[in-house]
């Protein structure tokens, strides 16, 4: 289960390793000098004068400012710390070899691999979720410490939100869990990372109007807060419209899906789904909108509000994620379903295929295993976007600093 890994992590102790880890780097503080033996041997190359900015020489520059330096100067830095097998086996680590302090559920790093994850994102390579707020990273790659009281969203492992890495890592699993379908739906899933699903319901109208004349089904995420109004435009959904090929027509089926039960409480973002749906199709003054024949399919899947940044629940997108994989499996295997079934079976069946937020067809997760599910999905998407990243050509000049 989810939790027990989680759980099972939540320490202050001494680091537990395994598996494969185990034969790279034993814990954080061997991680950190096989970091700098690497950086060590890169700078000799290149020249010890660029650290003269950080000050001191020899050892002291390793201690001080040389990652800052290598990753400022060389053209891919995280990707060619990737290719030393032993860092990569570090950083790819996976969920049961990472500790989590147990007050904020925040990831422990050791002081290189946190300033690598920092460092990163300044060369527009962040790993998601990993790397401290902006505001909060010095030069070197450190993160300040906060004084008490200041806390913000985005500030803790928890509560940072998925940003465009996050997601293109997601929709890259969607197409995978799409690819090879053999059945008579044809399933579609592309919508760009940085697209609202508004933006995608547009692109899925144009594309369908291009296909052959069977029926075409396609599956999109994306965020869509109260529509027009930017407070909420963070928010993410997901939505399944049946559209016919080669006809510029409305859907023949639409079903909205969000994490939030707007049946109980939340009508702003049935109301964002619905006014989104009809600046997609507009009809004339009079008409019925398009919007009307949009079925709700949401699920209470938010965790409540807490007055605790850290352990906000700002999982929208990974609802949202898990709801569009398991919307694809049906339409893969079931089409009549989502072709011919009413609302309350394919909520079921959707479900059912999300063991990690529920525990049998519409049986709900208690609130602290949803949150250790979403623990864990963060940590994978992480390794995805790293894997992601080792497995990209390098450039010969990536290979070596430019000083």
């Amino acid at each position: 289960m989810v939790e027990n890994n989680i759980s099972s992590n939540l320490e202050d102790g001494t680091e537990r390793p395994e598996g494969a880890c185990r034969q790279a780097w034993p814990n954080g503080a061997t991680f950190d000098k096989a970091v700098q033996r690497f950086l060590g041997g890169s700078l000799r190359v290149a020249g010890i004068r660029a650290l003269r900015p950080f000050g001191g020489s020899g050892r002291a520059e390793l201690r001080m400012g040389a990652l800052a330096t290598y990753f400022a100067n060389t053209s891919s830095p995280l990707t060619t710390l990737l290719q030393q097998a032993g860092l990569r086996a570090y950083l790819e680590r996976p969920l049961s070899q990472v500790r989590f302090d147990q007050a904020s559920h925040q990831p422990i790093f050791s002081k290189y691999e946190q300033r690598i994850y920092n460092l990163a994102v300044s060369r527009d390579t962040p790993v998601p979720y990993r790397h401290a707020r902006l505001s909060r990273i010095t030069p070197k790659g450190d993160t300040v410490a906060m004084p008490y009281g200041d806390e913000m969203i985005g500030d803790y492992f928890t509560s940072r939100r998925s940003a465009q890495a996050a997601r293109e890592v997601m929709i890259r699993r969607l197409e995978a869990e799409a690819s090879g379908q053999t059945g008579l739906l044809p399933v579609h899933t592309s919508n760009p990372a940085s697209a609202t699903v508004f933006d995608g319901l547009r692109h899925a109208a144009a594309d369908a109007a291009g296909r052959d004349r069977r029926l075409h089904c396609y599956v999109l995420s994306g965020q869509h807060g109260h529509y027009g109004v930017s407070v909420d435009a963070l928010h993410t959904g997901t939505m399944l419209a049946v559209m016919k090929g080669s006809a510029s027509l409305p859907p023949k089926r639409l079903i909205f899906f969000d994490s939030m039960d707007t049946a109980r409480g939340m009508p702003r973002f049935e109301a964002s789904f619905r006014s989104g749906i009809d600046a997609v199709f507009p009809v004339p003054a009079g008409e019925t909108p398009v919007s009307s024949m949009a079925e709700n399919g949401s699920v209470p899947l938010f965790r409540g509000l807490h007055p605790m940044p850290r352990l906000r629940d700002v999982d929208c997108a990974l609802y949202a994620f898990a709801m569009a994989r398991a919307l694809i499996q049906i339409a893969c295997t079931q089409p009549n379903l989502v072709l011919h079934a009413d609302i309350a079976r394919i909520k079921t069946e959707m479900t059912a295929r999300m063991p990690d937020f529920f525990s049998g067809p519409d049986q709900l997760r208690p609130v602290d295993q949803r949150r250790a599910a979403g623990i864990a999905l963060r940590w994978d998407l992480g390794r995805g976007y790293l894997q992601s990243l080792a497995a990209a050509p390098l450039a010969p000049a990536g290979r070596e600093l430019k000083l």
